[in-house]
């Protein structure tokens, strides 16, 4: 009986701590999403990974300087973004960078790695 009430009491201190912490899928994201990215021209074939943190890191290829690059941004589980507006430029390079993929790195980071057509 005692070891019944013992886990009994675990769960109910368990179910307690579920409801009182802030869960990361109530995020408060509007209704027709957040915009990661505002530039001008093409912004395609994102992809993204978690950041550990409940939020996510997102990559995509973006042609705001008429010229394929890479960018990236952060954004926390209530939908803000945590790094620069329209997102940090990842290879702005000369030629075009595209496809991105992602792997994240095991500490709240990404490893990002794309087609490079540069000539050279």
């Amino acid at each position: 009986m005692a070891r019944y009430l013992s886990l009994l009491t675990i769960l109910l201190v368990a179910l307690i701590i579920v409801m009182v912490q802030p869960d990361a899928s109530l995020a408060q994201w509007v209704e027709d999403g957040v915009p990661i990215c505002t530039a001008t021209d093409y912004q395609g074939r994102p992809q993204s990974v978690s950041d550990g943190a409940g939020g996510a890191i997102i990559a995509w290829t973006d042609d705001r300087s008429s010229n394929l690059d890479i960018y990236a941004q952060r954004v926390n589980a209530s939908g803000t973004m945590l790094w620069t507006t329209d997102g940090v430029a990842i290879c702005t390079t000369p030629g075009n960078q595209s496809d991105p993929h992602l792997v994240s790195d095991g500490a709240g980071g990404v490893i990002i790695t794309w087609e490079d057509r540069r000539s050279g």
